[in-house]
């Protein structure tokens, strides 16, 4: 890996996230050994703390309002569900 740690792709396990929606396993490495697409990562996720004041994970944004009080997968779909989400 160009960035000199090991891949960045596989070790959030952002490559598996991104196969399971299509993408080829080559193109996600590809595109985050890139440090300006890492960097692009970064600044946003940076961004994204300091505008909502996020201090854990997880955090759920929706409409721009954090969401309070939900931290697992069925409580959020079933906030987004109310919300109008299929």
């Amino acid at each position: 890996c160009r960035l000199g740690f090991p891949g960045p792709a596989t070790g959030g396990g952002i490559d598996k996230f991104y196969q399971q929606r299509g993408a080829p396993a080559a193109t996600i490495q590809a595109c985050l050994t890139k440090v300006d697409n890492v960097s692009a990562i970064e600044k946003g996720t940076n961004a994204g703390v300091e505008k909502y004041q996020i201090t854990g994970t997880p955090t759920f944004v929706l409409n721009g309002q954090v969401v309070e009080g939900i931290n697992t997968w069925g409580p959020l779909r079933d906030r987004l569900r109310t919300m109008g989400a299929r």
